[in-house]
């Protein structure tokens, strides 16, 4: 489990205990609040419902106000109240009243049944009440004035006139005084006007009995009121009936039930005011007791949450403390004993990465000693064979080798020897002819060469059933010869990380094959001078002389084979002082170039530490639908700086790989937490202060977009020789100075394929060179790659590298130097 899942699992059991806690309490006090509201709901609507009751008690509902004036508010709003409080009444449930308060709420029920009946009944009545009223105006209008224009015309009589004229002002008087408007007993009104319309038309047909002339007018007009007359006579008889039945609904069927309505209300009322003041108590001891709850629970949690902070600050700041003691006595040579961190996370991934360097060192110091061993026993060696036999004996506790042969030609000597076991071949096969094109390619190559299984290869050699091991053997600057060992395919045990041993095996090979040259020689030139017949004096002062010469040449051989066994030994104490073996861990924390240029072909990488290990790393992460490149540049360099790059790779492939972050800021975001985290930076005793400057993009390939975030490393753009340099954030990473909520921006960019981009670390620009000793600048920089932009990239590589080469000449390397080329988009893209 990684550390920071360990933190949030111990977080999150804190912080749901408190969640289910506070739940709890906030349950109970919310059940006391939505009971409380709604008795006071209920409680309220009651008071209102008793007020409307009051209200339609005390009017009595005045017929004529009702009917005339159209005051329905009064009457609409008891309705609604009493619907409302019937719906309550189911809502709030009868399992929770009182046998009392339910006898209570079942009497009101019964109640507003037949209230709600009759005032629907009510409605109806009043709505056709006031249609016969507006056809009631009507008519008397028209008769007004069709009676207004029959006095202007001619009669048959002066009686006639009079009679009209009195019937006319009959009806006309009585109706401006008594109209329904303006009237406060319609149902009187209504009878007196029935009755005055029935002596209107008794005058009517009194008159009709008589002569009304021929004038046509007169008779037309007079028809018209006569009808007009009668159908209000009808309508008057609809009205009066309408009205004693309004008059007997509000009297006998609504009017008794208010007085009741209220009676109850006002029980209810009191019962439950009771209940909500005895609610509001308990709600108050409720909450107080809640509160005090909250506040035990949110102290616990708080102390709980520095607790476990103080656990897991401890769990990873003691690994930290040991690897740097750890580093200390390394660096002293003191090998003893292993880091101990049994967990999967990244410390633990840390530590064991420490024990395998540890490990490795040893291995390298048994492989010196070994060396040194070795080197005594071929300085004595007097015979080819004696060489091959030790060299054999040496390898076959590396590789498992089971022979060899040496053959070497240097100045004007040369030497072929065999160490083989004679069953392991044929008698007619010759081993150096049957090997003879891998010893030239090895020759050519400059290069050690390992065959597997001969039998797989297209040569003459695929009759032998062996493995094969080719070193080439380098005197005066060149290859001279080779050393071959053979074994078998199934036992034998070779890496590349053994070139290195090899290559030292074969630089003993090399002086003690010079010295049996030197040994040989000796003997030829002995054996031809006894053959020379020379006279005994002369031959023995001549050997004498001889023998004083070669003497001295074998001294100084001797002086020198000793002087380069003590580089030698000089070289493996630098190897173990400067930790060799750090170069390889740390090399192999850097992604193979190859396998990075089979997905970005357009690409070169410089990356060149100013000692064997360094601070300088490149990173690369490929997905489907793109890839991640990025640069860093640690504190320092040696191996502090190399010390830091692995915490650095450990946390890239953390966020990148295991939490699948693409986004650049984002990876610098947590990048930065888990640096300042790993090394206890982000407290205030912190011993340390490192840190490291990066550059992140990422190529979105089916976008065709590139998006950059950086902490101090810029970005160089090159598009149609046009330099354009994105800066980036001025931030560092992990020190103490940065806070752990720092923020990156990221730049996005289109692609196209005349796009080049370059990162660099400031190793480059830093470094001092030419005549005057002056920086090689990031002006110059620039130019150089603008004029390499247009070139191939591997051709790019070359001249970038000669170009800083020669401005450094004799220079000190002042830092690391790290230099990544690419192309996102090729033009056949």
């Amino acid at each position: 489990m990684k550390i920071r899942t360990k933190i949030l699992s111990g977080y999150l059991v804190i912080a749901m205990a408190t969640f289910i806690i506070s739940a709890i309490n906030y349950s109970h006090f919310y059940l006391l609040n939505q009971k409380y509201n709604l008795s006071e709901q209920l409680a309220t609507n009651v008071k209102i419902m008793d007020q409307i009751v009051e209200k339609v008690w005390e009017t009595r509902f005045f017929i004529n106000q009702f009917i005339f004036k159209h005051e329905h508010d009064d009457n609409q709003q008891s309705l609604k109240s009493l619907s409302k409080l019937q719906k309550l009444i189911v809502d709030i449930g009868i399992q929770e009243m009182d046998e009392e308060r339910l006898n209570l709420f079942n009497q009101i029920h019964e109640l507003i049944i037949p209230y709600q009946k009759n005032y629907i009944k009510l409605a109806k009545l009043i709505n056709r009440f006031d249609l016969e009223k507006q056809k009631f105006s009507g008519l008397i209008q028209n008769i007004q004035k069709t009676a207004d224009s029959m006095v202007l015309l001619p009669m048959p009589s002066d009686n006639s006139r009079n009679n009209l004229i009195k019937a006319h002002q009959k009806l006309l008087v009585y109706t401006q005084k008594n109209s329904f408007p303006n009237s406060q007993n319609d149902n009187i009104i209504a009878d007196k006007m029935y009755k005055i319309i029935e002596s209107v038309e008794k005058i009517m047909i009194n008159y009709q009995k008589q002569n009304i002339g021929t004038n046509q007018i007169f008779q037309s007009e007079w028809r018209q009121i006569f009808n007009n007359v009668s159908r209000l006579k009808v309508i008057s008889l609809k009205i009066k009936k309408d009205t004693n039945n309004i008059d007997h609904i509000i009297k006998k069927d609504i009017l008794p039930i208010a007085p009741e309505i209220g009676k109850i209300a006002r029980l209810i009322n009191k019962s439950y005011w009771h209940e909500e003041e005895n609610i509001r108590l308990k709600i108050n001891e409720n909450f107080k007791f809640d509160l005090t709850q909250v506040f035990i629970i949110s102290a616990i949690s708080l102390i709980l949450s520095i607790l476990f902070g103080l656990l897991f600050s401890r769990r990873i700041t003691n690994p930290i403390i040991s690897l740097s003691q750890s580093a200390v006595k390394l660096a002293k040579g003191n090998l003893d004993g292993d880091l101990v961190y049994d967990s999967n996370d990244e410390m633990g991934n840390l530590t064991k990465s420490f024990n395998q360097m540890k490990e490795a060192i040893q291995l390298k110091i048994e492989d010196l000693k070994t060396l040194n061993i070795a080197g005594q026993k071929l300085v004595t060696a007097k015979k080819g064979e004696e060489i091959l036999e030790t060299v054999v004996d040496l390898m076959k506790k590396k590789t498992q080798v089971l022979g060899g042969i040496i053959h070497f030609c240097g100045d004007d000597s040369c030497l072929e020897s065999e160490y083989i076991t004679q069953q392991d071949f044929d008698a007619q096969q010759d081993l150096t002819l049957l090997m003879e094109e891998i010893i030239q390619q090895s020759i050519s190559l400059n290069k050690i060469i390992f065959i597997e299984n001969a039998a797989n290869e297209d040569t003459l050699i695929k009759e032998l059933p062996f493995s094969f091991l080719v070193a080439p053997l380098q005197y005066q600057g060149k290859t001279a010869g080779t050393l071959l060992l053979y074994g078998d395919p199934a036992i034998i045990d070779y890496n590349e990380s053994d070139n290195e041993f090899i290559l030292a095996v074969s630089r003993l090979t090399i002086s003690a094959v010079k010295n049996v040259n030197m040994l040989e020689l000796i003997e030829e030139k002995n054996i031809s001078l006894i053959k020379a017949n020379y006279t005994k004096d002369k031959l023995l002062s001549k050997m004498k002389r001889m023998n004083v010469n070669l003497e001295s040449v074998v001294k100084e051989r001797t002086i020198k084979l000793s002087a380069a066994l003590d580089n030698v030994q000089t070289s493996n104490q630098k190897l173990l002082s400067s930790i060799e073996y750090a170069k390889r861990i740390q090399s192999s924390l850097l992604p193979e170039i190859k396998h990075i240029q089979e997905q970005i072909p357009e690409s070169f990488f410089i990356w060149q530490p100013r000692d064997i290990v360094g601070g300088d790393m490149y990173f690369t992460t490929f997905f489907e639908n793109g890839y991640i490149l990025s640069i860093i540049d640690c504190t320092g360099h040696g191996v502090p700086g190399a010390f830091m790059t692995m915490l650095a790779s450990s946390g890239l492939k953390g966020i990148i790989k295991d939490d699948d972050i693409k986004d650049p800021s984002e990876i610098l975001r947590r990048l930065n937490v888990f640096i300042k985290t790993a090394l206890h930076q982000h407290t205030g005793n912190a011993l340390s202060d490192d840190g490291l400057e990066a550059a992140i993009c990422y190529v979105n390939q089916p976008d065709n977009t590139l998006t950059f975030a950086s902490a101090g490393i810029p970005l160089i753009q090159v598009e149609n020789n046009q330099i354009d340099v994105i800066k980036g954030n001025r931030k560092n990473i992990g020190y103490k100075r940065s806070t752990m909520d720092s923020h990156f921006d990221n730049t996005v960019i289109s692609l196209s394929s005349d796009m080049s981009f370059y990162l660099y670390t400031d190793g480059v620009t830093d470094q001092l060179g030419g005549p005057k000793r002056i920086h090689f600048g990031k002006k110059r920089l620039h130019n150089l790659l603008l004029q390499v932009s247009n070139r191939p990239f591997e051709v790019q590589q070359g001249m970038i590298l000669n170009a800083f080469q020669t401005f450094q000449a004799k220079n000190d390397r002042l830092d690391d130097v790290t230099i990544i080329g690419f192309k996102p988009l090729s033009k056949t893209d």
